[in-house]
């Protein structure tokens, strides 16, 4: 018994931790393309994905709340609750993948300007965070996808996922930023079009597994799961925070070092 319970926390936790691992290395990469362009650019990115990771990351909070419920009402046989529960969660992920575009499009100039760029990365700070921004929603969508898989104890799709991310991004980063000359904004725009890639695929997955579900008739709750969907406990929600601005934090640092190894 011990050993099937450890033999399922090591099943659902590897996937997790190779999606994790991959994250910094494809921002290295990304940073090695811009550093090739040049100091600018590898400036502007480092602005950028500064400002992109502290908003964005707010949100991982709705992944924290959607794997354990999604599990819970897989585990009760409440599959009219769980569908609805998932349509739920992917038409909120859109709605707030749109609307923080919108709120980062409209404040990316001033936003930016809290680093005290010079002109010229100010502009291309601009470019890559408002072509990256395309793909919130994409991102956000495939968050809770692959948190909902997790729930469904599919759990290699986060690691897929993520593989999927880092190998198109790259390619779309030396595509769009080197080859096509646009440099900030193409590599801004590479990795929106690889979160479109993922999410198209984690959609797909998790559509088909539900597919093999059979449905039930219980009484769906509405109000009450659309509460659970944005419950989440107090100390998810603030470790999540620390662990957003100390990340942050240390990409920008880094980003200042890699700049002042180019001036020395």
């Amino acid at each position: 018994m011990i050993n099937t319970v450890r033999k399922d926390i090591w099943i659902n936790s590897y996937p997790i931790f190779l999606w994790l691992a991959l994250e910094p290395i494809v921002g290295l990469i990304d940073s090695k393309i811009a550093s090739v362009i040049n100091l600018d650019t590898l400036s502007a990115i480092g602005i950028g994905e500064t400002i992109y990771f502290v908003f964005i990351w707010v949100f991982i909070f709705l992944a924290y709340g959607t794997t354990p419920l999604v599990s819970s009402l897989n585990t009760k046989n409440e599959i009219n609750k769980l569908n609805y529960f998932i349509n739920f969660g992917r038409n909120v992920s859109i709605l707030l993948g749109l609307g923080s575009f919108l709120i980062l499009y409209v404040s990316s100039g001033n936003l930016i300007s809290t680093f005290q760029p010079t002109p010229n990365i100010q502009l291309l700070s601009s470019d890559y965070l408002v072509f990256r921004c395309i793909g919130l929603p994409f991102y956000l969508v495939n968050m809770h996808s692959t948190a909902v898989l997790r729930g469904l104890k599919y759990a290699k799709i986060t690691f897929y996922s993520a593989l999927i991310v880092s190998i198109s991004n790259i390619f779309f980063s030396l595509f769009f930023g080197l080859f096509l000359g646009f440099g900030a904004g193409g590599i801004g725009f590479a990795s929106s079009l690889a979160f479109f890639c993922a999410s198209i695929y984690s959609t797909i997955i998790l559509k088909r597994q539900l597919r093999d579900i059979p449905s039930t008739e219980e009484q769906v709750d509405k109000p009450s799961l659309r509460k659970k969907f944005f419950s989440v406990g107090t100390y998810i929600l603030i470790r999540s925070l620390f662990l957003t601005l100390f990340m942050a934090y240390l990409r920008n640092l880094a980003s200042v070092m890699v700049s002042r190894l180019y001036f020395c």
